[in-house]
């Protein structure tokens, strides 16, 4: 009888360990679930933080990219304004060398034929049977004021050879006043053939 109460007793034993190491053991794992879901929960904040991080990047990044944009508009603007006073530049730079060179042409004209005016017609008629001393007390009464021929005596001169080139002077559509316009002839010393200064008055709108 003995013999069985001890194996009941071993039975119970063995199911009481078993039963507590039942649980013990559930014990130690609820324990051990706990802070995962702790962990859980901080992992769902770091994700919301960061989330958070990411909407306000999003939403600097648009303002950061019209700030960007701005200054390339306004460089744009400046190179189209700068392209366009070049341009006006450079156009009225070609009118007034085309202007100049008309004006310099007919300036280069009139002085050739006021010089063979001077040496082939007004010199040789002004010192005819004259002494040196009369010759100097001619011209140098010129000296200061020039003797001025208009281009309507230039045109007679030489029985009309400069009269179609005296017409053609002209700027734009306006022509040159003949009377107006003239060569003005200065001796100097030693009052010689070749010794004089020459001017150029013009009147034709330059």
């Amino acid at each position: 009888m003995a013999k069985k109460d001890n194996k009941k007793g071993t039975k119970k034993v063995s199911e009481t360990k078993k039963k507590g190491t039942s649980t013990t053991t559930k014990k130690e794992q609820v324990k051990k679930q706990v802070p995962v879901k702790e962990e859980k929960k901080n992992v769902t904040k770091v994700e919301e933080t960061k989330e958070k991080v990411v909407k306000e990047e999003t939403k600097i990044k648009p303002e950061e990219k019209k700030e960007e944009r701005q200054p390339k508009k306004c460089n744009k603007g400046f190179i189209y304004i700068a392209c366009g006073v070049v341009v006006i530049v450079l156009i009225i730079l070609v009118l007034f060398m085309i202007k100049n060179n008309n004006k310099n042409k007919i300036e280069n004209s009139i002085i050739n034929m006021g010089e063979q005016f001077y040496t082939e017609y007004y010199y040789p008629q002004i010192t005819k049977n004259k002494s040196k001393k009369d010759i100097n007390e001619i011209l140098s009464k010129f000296e200061k004021n020039g003797i001025k021929i208009n281009l309507k005596n230039l045109s007679i001169f030489k029985g009309g050879t400069y009269k179609k080139e005296i017409d053609s002077f002209k700027n734009k559509n306006k022509e040159c006043d003949k009377e107006k316009s003239k060569v003005i002839i200065k001796p100097t010393k030693p009052y010689g053939k070749t010794d004089y200064k020459i001017e150029v008055q013009l009147d034709c709108g330059f």
